[in-house]
C-alpha cells in the first residue's frame, strides 16, 4: 500500500483506514492478554505496559497523516486538517495528559489498592487505579475520581495518625452463640482485614457483661485514620448483629 500518495481522497481513505488497523490490533491485544497471562497482577502490569507503545503508534499515526495533509495543499485536506487539530487539542488537554501522566505514576508503584490516600481535602481508600484516574472511596463511602494530573508531591499516605494512638471505643452486643474465645477472634479478623483498620496495632476486645442469651463486649480500634473509626464500628456491628 503506497502511503504517500498525496491525492486527498487517497490521503483520507488511507487516514481510515490505518486508524481503524491500529485500534483493531491493540484492541486484539488488550482482548488476549487473560488467555495469555493467568495472574491477575501481571495482567495489570501488562496492560500499562502495553500502554505506552499504543500512545507512541498513535502519534507516528497522527504526525505522518498530518504530514500529507499539509503536503496535499488541497482546501479540503486544510480543513480536514484544521478540524483534526481542534479535535486532537481537546483530546490531549482533557484525556491523553491524563493517561500519561497515569502510567508515569503507576510505574512508581506509589500506592495501592486498599492504601490510605490524602490529596488537600481528598482522603479516602484507594478503590481503583484507573487509567485517568485514581479512585478513592472517602469517610462518606463515595469515589472520587482524582485526575493523575493533579497527582502532586503534596499527596500522602497515612497509616496511622497520632491522635488515634489511643484508639476508638465502642460497645458490641452479640449473640451467645458459644465460645467467647472463638468469637473474639472471629470478630479480630474481621476488624483487621478491614482497609480502614492499622496493620500496626491490633483491637482489643473484652467482656463487659454476659447472660445467657448474650454477650456485651467493649471492643477499642485502631483506624489509619480517625475520620473512618465510625466506619469500622457500623461494619462490625451489621457483621455481628444481637439477634
Amino acid at each position: 500500500m503506497d502511503l504517500i500518495q498525496t491525492g486527498s481522497t487517497q490521503i483520507f481513505g488511507k487516514f481510515i483506514l490505518w486508524g481503524i488497523i491500529i485500534f483493531l490490533f491493540f484492541a486484539i491485544l488488550r482482548f488476549g492478554i487473560p488467555y495469555v497471562i493467568r495472574t491477575q497482577k501481571q495482567q495489570a502490569y501488562f496492560r500499562k505496559i502495553l500502554m505506552l507503545p499504543e500512545i507512541i503508534f498513535w502519534l507516528f499515526y497522527l504526525s505522518w497523516f498530518i504530514f500529507l495533509f499539509l503536503k496535499s495543499g488541497s482546501f479540503f485536506v486544510i480543513v480536514l486538517f484544521a478540524i483534526l487539530i481542534f479535535v486532537l487539542y481537546f483530546i490531549g488537554r482533557f484525556w491523553l495528559i491524563d493517561v500519561i501522566a497515569g502510567i508515569i505514576f503507576k510505574s512508581g508503584d506509589q500506592v495501592k489498592k486498599g492504601d490510605y490516600f490524602e490529596k488537600n481535602e481528598n482522603k479516602g481508600i484507594v478503590n481503583k487505579l484507573g487509567s485517568r484516574f485514581l479512585v478513592i472511596e472517602n469517610i462518606d463511602g463515595n469515589m472520587i475520581h482524582i485526575p493523575y494530573s493533579t497527582i502532586t508531591s503534596s499527596i500522602f499516605k497515612k497509616n496511622e495518625t497520632i491522635d488515634q494512638k489511643s484508639g476508638y471505643t465502642f460497645d458490641l452486643k452479640i449473640k451467645n452463640t458459644g465460645s467467647l474465645e472463638e468469637i473474639k477472634s472471629d470478630i479480630q479478623k474481621s476488624i483487621l482485614s478491614l482497609p480502614w483498620s492499622s496493620i500496626h496495632k491490633s483491637p482489643v476486645i473484652t467482656l463487659i457483661d454476659q447472660t445467657a442469651e448474650e454477650y456485651v463486649l467493649k471492643l477499642t480500634v485502631f483506624a489509619i485514620d480517625k475520620t473512618f473509626a465510625t466506619k469500622i464500628e457500623i461494619h462490625i456491628k451489621e457483621q455481628y448483629p444481637a439477634y
